[in-house]
């Protein structure tokens, strides 16, 4: 990532984050695999941005870890749903 000057890497970590805690009010709500992807890719980018401080980056990678297990654990659940009939009891 180039940033023109810190102010706007600054503004930009900011945004970063911002869309990621949205990405996961959005995912409590319906558990769509994408959006645990894109909260996992938020996250990675959080973990390799430069105006981000050490802790934040740390936790960022370990977050988005937990996340990509999240998004795995989604997709099985959808295609569990996608699989069975119509009205099939479980």
């Amino acid at each position: 990532m180039a940033f023109p000057d810190d102010e706007a890497a600054g503004f930009e970590a900011d945004r970063i984050l911002a869309a990621a805690i949205y990405l996961m009010s959005c995912h409590a709500r319906n558990r769509c695999p994408r959006l645990a992807c894109m909260v996992e890719r938020h996250l990675e980018l959080l973990g390799r941005h430069p105006h981000v401080g050490e802790h934040v980056r740390q936790t960022c990678r370990q977050l988005a870890t937990a996340w990509e297990s999240v998004r795995a654990h989604d997709e099985r659940a959808a295609c569990e749903r996608f699989a069975r009939p119509p009205g099939a009891v479980h």
